[in-house]
């Protein structure tokens, strides 16, 4: 896609935030980024004249219930994560690979890199490791494998990968989420678009 004219609001000046404040200035957009000196639960954006803005990237760090989050909300301004802000300025054509779970995520997003790289496939592994998922997103390769994190899938709309997993979903992030019941339901977009669902033997997500 591309944000040419298009006004972006990025919450977090972290390696999310910057790589989305790079990529929206790349492709045409302007980004204005915020951040919160100490907790982004009590980030105070009433001072932006948030109807300028199109649409908002949000770090994870910023929570459903963060004072930011919803002030965007209530001005009716659409919320991307990290990984759904990727997906939509993502390079065509170019499948993914996403493994999310409370344990385990990281080294089964590596398995399958040295895998596809085992069997000459020109990958890249990102997520909370190497590479910022919105900078690999846009790279020539054969596959990107993803490892993806319950907060990064909240605000994830249309990502569509070839393959999916949820390892498990054990008690976890619910000061984020609010309840367990919304942190599974979060670990289970994983497959809300996905065209092969890869399911474990551990505990479900749902």
């Amino acid at each position: 896609m591309t944000l040419a004219g298009k006004r972006v609001l990025v919450l977090g000046t972290g390696i999310a935030g910057t790589a989305a404040a790079e990529v929206t200035r790349e492709l045409g957009g302007t980004a204005v980024t915020v951040d919160a000196n100490g907790s982004a639960d009590h980030l105070d954006v009433s001072e932006l004249e948030l109807e300028a803005f199109d649409l908002v990237m949000a770090s994870p760090g910023f929570a459903p219930h963060s004072e930011a989050v919803r002030a965007c909300e209530a001005a009716g301004l659409e919320i991307w994560s990290e990984m759904e802000f990727a997906w939509r300025v993502r390079r065509p054509g170019i499948p993914w690979v996403m493994v999310t779970g409370t344990n385990g995520k990281t080294t089964t997003t590596q398995m399958v890199g040295a895998i596809a790289a085992a069997g000459g496939l020109d990958v890249r592994v990102c997520g909370n490791m190497g590479i910022p998922v919105i900078h690999a997103a846009r790279e020539e390769c054969d596959l990107v494998a993803v490892e993806i994190a319950s907060l990064q899938l909240h605000f994830a709309h249309t990502i569509s990968p070839h393959a999916a997993v949820c390892l498990n979903a054990d008690d976890d992030h619910t000061d984020w989420h609010g309840s367990l019941e919304a942190y599974r339901a979060d670990k289970a977009k994983v497959y809300q678009h996905v065209r092969v669902a890869c399911v474990s033997r551990g505990r479900s997500p749902g």
